[in-house]
């Protein structure tokens, strides 16, 4: 009698959903939603790094750069690294099969960091608006942003997402504040001597 040939998996050859699902401490995820520069997206780009241990990072990108730190329950976290997991991370699935979009052209950006290996995936806003459970990432990812930029939103109150111990980071200096400043201490040492 044959043996059966088992059925093709859509996740054969892809490590990521089973890195997902393990919710290592190497793993890093981010969130990426807007864009910098378009006129039609005011509030810049959104770039939320999440840890497994549920430690946040937001970096928006726009007129001004601004970065926070904040802390939310790693529940939250393992909850949307299960949603990239059942998704098939990065081939993102859909009813006719995989599709990945290429992250050039989508509304938000999903990539991923397990040790030096690294991957990407961008979805359409058409995509998270029709399909579950992109749909519920997106909700998650977007209410994470808002609860840390202190934002209202029914996304972050419906989901009851609580996110605490916010930090304003200082704004990075550019290369010319750095060349100044540098300037400036070098003519503050001038003729003083030991």
């Amino acid at each position: 009698m044959p043996t059966p040939t088992p059925a093709p998996t859509p996740d054969r050859g892809n490590p990521w959903p089973d890195r997902l699902r393990d919710c290592s401490e190497e793993l890093r995820v981010s969130f990426e939603y807007g864009h910098a520069n378009a006129p039609d997206s005011p509030g810049g780009r959104d770039i939320l790094i999440l840890g497994s241990d549920g430690k946040l990072r937001l970096r928006n990108e726009g007129r001004q750069r601004t970065e926070w730190q904040a802390q939310t329950d790693p529940a939250v976290i393992r909850r949307f690294f299960e949603i990239l997991s059942e998704l098939h991370f990065p081939q993102i699935a859909s009813d006719s099969g995989h599709v990945r979009v290429p992250s050039g052209i989508s509304q938000w950006v999903v990539r991923a960091q397990f040790g030096s290996e690294r991957v990407s995936a961008g979805f359409s806003t058409a995509y998270w608006r029709e399909k579950e459970p992109a749909r519920s990432l997106f909700l998650i990812g977007c209410g994470l942003i808002f609860r840390i930029r202190g934002s209202a939103s029914h996304l972050s109150d419906s989901l009851g997402l609580t996110v605490q111990d916010i930090v304003v980071m200082p704004p990075p200096q550019t290369l010319w504040q750095r060349l100044l400043s540098g300037w400036r201490r070098g003519l503050s040492n001038c003729g003083r001597t030991r």
